[in-house]
């Protein structure tokens, strides 16, 4: 099994880099998971 582990996903540019790249990077690596620490993903504060 194949894992992709994205860490530290901060605020909206943290966002729209995985909404951009998730996808190519699940293709090109075949992967079967992709999870990411998005805590710290959110707008606020």
């Amino acid at each position: 099994m194949k894992v992709l582990v994205i860490g530290d996903v901060v605020g909206r540019p943290g966002r729209d880099m995985v909404q951009i790249h998730t996808k190519e990077l699940h293709r090109r690596h075949c992967t079967d998971l992709v999870v990411a620490n998005i805590e710290n993903g959110t707008g606020v504060g």
